[in-house]
């Protein structure tokens, strides 16, 4: 299930009573919202995808590399032609259990990742 397009604005969700999403961004409480509102337990586990770009083959390498090192399947796909300058770090991870601070670390680590190599955090998308 995913929310995210590149450059759009996330929206609020409300995850019910005694869910604390306290420290983590609209477009992080808006998906654990649709994730809920879907029927997902979000203490079971699941499969995440993360989705990064960097504006050059080794700058994609070099955060995949560091993806993989923080255990997650991390691959490097090429630009489609009307974006020719982002190289896509999709990372993912299976067994996963997307509690509001998984997704904080999970979102510190792709925006650091990025920041270290000229890229971009896109967000993120789980199965159900």
């Amino acid at each position: 299930m995913a929310i995210f397009r590149r450059k759009r604005d996330g929206g609020t969700a409300d995850l019910g009573a005694g869910s604390s999403t306290q420290g983590l961004n609209d477009k992080d409480r808006a998906l654990l919202g649709q994730l809920v509102g879907a029927g997902a337990d979000l203490t079971q586990p699941r499969h995440a995808r993360y989705f990064s770009y960097f504006p050059t083959r080794h700058a994609a390498e070099q955060a995949a590399s560091g993806a993989a090192g923080a255990g997650f399947q991390a691959e490097v796909n090429p630009p489609v032609p009307s974006y020719p300058n982002d190289w896509l770090v999709l990372s993912e991870i299976h067994g996963v259990v997307l509690d509001p601070p998984t997704v904080q670390a999970h979102r510190d680590l792709f925006e650091s990742l990025a920041r270290q190599h000229g890229g971009e955090y896109d967000g993120w998308e789980a199965s159900v």
